[in-house]
This record gives C-alpha cells, sequence and structure tokens, in this order.
C-alpha cells in the first residue's frame, strides 16, 4: 500500500472514530440483546487465550467466547494470538517452527515476564473444556510462515470434537474464509476489518480491500474495530441480512452510538451487569 493511501485510511478512520466513539458515546448503548463476547478467552482477567481465561469466562456464564489459533510444525492447533511465542510465553520462536511438544515445554509469563504455570493450549483441549456450554468465535489468521493447511486441520477438529453446531469463524484474510467455506460451507464465518472507507466500496484489513455484499455473501457478520463504521453502513448490511460485531470494547461507556448486534471485550462482566447473556450465532 502507498503512503498516500495509508494516510488516507487512517485519516478516514479516525474521523469515523471521532465523531461516532466520542460524540455520541454511552453506557446506555448496551441493549439487553447485544451479544457479549469475551476476548481472547477474557484477557482482562486471566492470560489471553489461556484455559485459564476460558474457563473463568464459562464460570462468569458468558454465552461467547472468542480465541485465535495457529498451527505448529508437526499439524496440530494451538490456542495463540501471536505467530510467535516471544510475547506471551517464557521462551521465543515462529509457532510453525516449533513441534507441539517444544510449545508444551514453555509457560505462559505475565506482563513482567513471571511463569505462570501454565502453557499455550489445544484447540482440541479448549473445544473440550467448553464442550457446546458456549458459543466459540475462532479467529484463524493467516501470516506470511502460516502452514497452508490450517483451514483444513482447523475444519477436522471441530469434526473431532462434534463442535461445528457452536462454532464460528473469523479472519481478517479473505481467503481463510473461502478456504473454510470450499471445505465446510455449513460453518458459520465472520469478516473482520479495521474500518469501512467512507464513500468508498473499500474495507482497510490491514490492506485495501474492495467491500461489496455479493463479494461476502458467504459471511454472516461483519467485525470491525470500535468507530471504524458508521450507521449508515451498519443500516445497509442489517438490510442484507448481515450482523455487525465492534472489537475490542473494555467500557460500556464507549460503546459507540450504533445499532449493533455484539460487542467483543476483554471484560465480558462489566456489559453482563445487562443479563445479557445471548450469544451472536
Amino acid at each position: 500500500m502507498s503512503i498516500l493511501a495509508v494516510v488516507l485510511v487512517c485519516a478516514v478512520w479516525l474521523g469515523a472514530s471521532f465523531v461516532s466513539a466520542k460524540l455520541f458515546s454511552g453506557s446506555d448503548r448496551v441493549r439487553d440483546d447485544i451479544a457479549i463476547t469475551a476476548h481472547r478467552g477474557g484477557a482482562g482477567y486471566a492470560p489471553e487465550n489461556s484455559l485459564t481465561a476460558v474457563l473463568r469466562s464459562l464460570n462468569m456464564g458468558v454465552s461467547s467466547i472468542e480465541i485465535d489459533v495457529q498451527q505448529t510444525k508437526d499439524g496440530h492447533i494451538v490456542v495463540c494470538h501471536d505467530n510467535t511465542v516471544d510475547r506471551t510465553t517464557n521462551g521465543s520462536g515462529k509457532i510453525s517452527e516449533m513441534t507441539l511438544d517444544e510449545i508444551r515445554a514453555l509457560q505462559l509469563v505475565a506482563e513482567d515476564g513471571t511463569p505462570l504455570g501454565e502453557g499455550i493450549p489445544t484447540l482440541g483441549e479448549v473445544l473440550e473444556a467448553m464442550g457446546g456450554r458456549a458459543h466459540l468465535l475462532l479467529e484463524i489468521k493467516r501470516y506470511a510462515d502460516t502452514p497452508d493447511e490450517i483451514e483444513g486441520a482447523v475444519v477436522k477438529q471441530l469434526e473431532r470434537y462434534d463442535a461445528e453446531s457452536w462454532i464460528t469463524i473469523q479472519s481478517f484474510n479473505d481467503k481463510v474464509l473461502e478456504r473454510i467455506y470450499d471445505l465446510k460451507p455449513s460453518i458459520h464465518l465472520e469478516k473482520l476489518a479495521f474500518c469501512k472507507i467512507l464513500g468508498l466500496p473499500l474495507l482497510f484489513d490491514g490492506g485495501l480491500r474492495v467491500c461489496t455484499l455479493r463479494k461476502y455473501a458467504h459471511v454472516e457478520s461483519m467485525n470491525f474495530f470500535a468507530g471504524g463504521v458508521t450507521q449508515l453502513y451498519v443500516d445497509r448490511l442489517h438490510k442484507a441480512g448481515k450482523r455487525v460485531r465492534l472489537w475490542t470494547i473494555n467500557a460500556p461507556e464507549k460503546v459507540p452510538c450504533l445499532d449493533i448486534d455484539g460487542i467483543i471485550t476483554d471484560y465480558p462482566d462489566l456489559f453482563m451487569t445487562r443479563s445479557n447473556k445471548t450469544p451472536l450465532q
């Protein structure tokens, strides 16, 4: 992307964010029918993407939990946001270049680097722990080093644990969504993006993408960074039968004045005080 394009995207994004999030936000925007999803398992109260975070969110009564997955060198699916273990564990290295045994030898760490006595879980461990007690919003990322077979490996895990009925897959990467749709069209899909470019049929999802309803016909929800979408576009998506989630909102007073369907947050209990326990699926 050219420097000019980046500047344009940032200016439009920040402008939309200011208008929607600053001038018209408020805790009264958290309606009882808005689905609340625990971000990275519920990262506000436990290590992100950890089994502890997932179990704590389940115990809170959260009806929807989001996690991120990567694939190891020997084909296993593990739950981690980054494509390396550097930030979240006491080890280092790219997940795609490590075996599951090598990853299991590591511990998740606190912000000060203190080992926490807990490792990176596998997708199978999370699926078994959840057992359909909540909806799982599973994000598949694609980095330059991501194995080509990650989508197929994820689908196999969902089939093994009979989890397809309570799973939704989201991604910034259009090819990920297309591959999942080709492999298993019954799986619910959602598109991640930072913002919709005002006045143009474009999305910014790390790059500029042409955005048409036909292109995303297989997608059930469009999930934007908070402040990255206007009510006009939300209305258009709703008219087309699609839903809208916003991420990552960590306080009720930060919710934009928009007719959204879901909120992704590190602190789900702050929003659940309104008896909001309805999954978006």
